[in-house]
């Protein structure tokens, strides 16, 4: 029997979905998320809302953004994803300085925070390079 070419892409787009789920990366920045949603779970002052928002969404964005580079057609369009991944660290960094400073957050929270950000940036940093310059078989 022969399968309709939809069903071949449906299935094709599952597979590359498991696929991205199966990233370091992705798990590396899921985990990330998880710890900033963690450490942002209390009921902020209401200036400090619009802040913890944004810190959220920063570190989901992160991500985000390394799941559509795998899911991304080229290689130089998964480097356009991974980029912005990488960006979206930087910015979270920035927030998480500024959190501390606004006593979002305390300090202490930050080390766990930062060494996660720092491995990140370093597997992120990787796939930008295996993308740009694939090895030889």
């Amino acid at each position: 029997m022969v399968s309709h070419p939809d069903d071949y892409e449906e299935e094709l787009r599952k597979e590359t979905a498991r696929k991205f789920r199966e990233l370091v990366a992705w798990q590396k920045g899921i985990a990330l998320a998880r710890l900033v949603y963690t450490l942002t779970a209390f009921e902020p002052p209401l200036p400090a809302t619009g802040q913890v928002q944004r810190l959220r969404q920063t570190a989901i964005l992160i991500s985000s953004n390394v799941g559509e580079a795998q899911m991304a057609g080229s290689p130089a369009e998964q480097v356009v994803f991974l980029e912005q991944a990488l960006a979206g660290l930087s910015e979270l960094e920035d927030q998480l300085d500024l959190a501390v400073q606004g006593r979002v957050l305390v300090a202490g929270d930050l080390f766990s925070l930062r060494d996660n950000v720092s491995q990140l940036r370093r597997m992120l940093r990787d796939l930008v390079q295996d993308r740009l310059y694939p090895r030889s078989p």
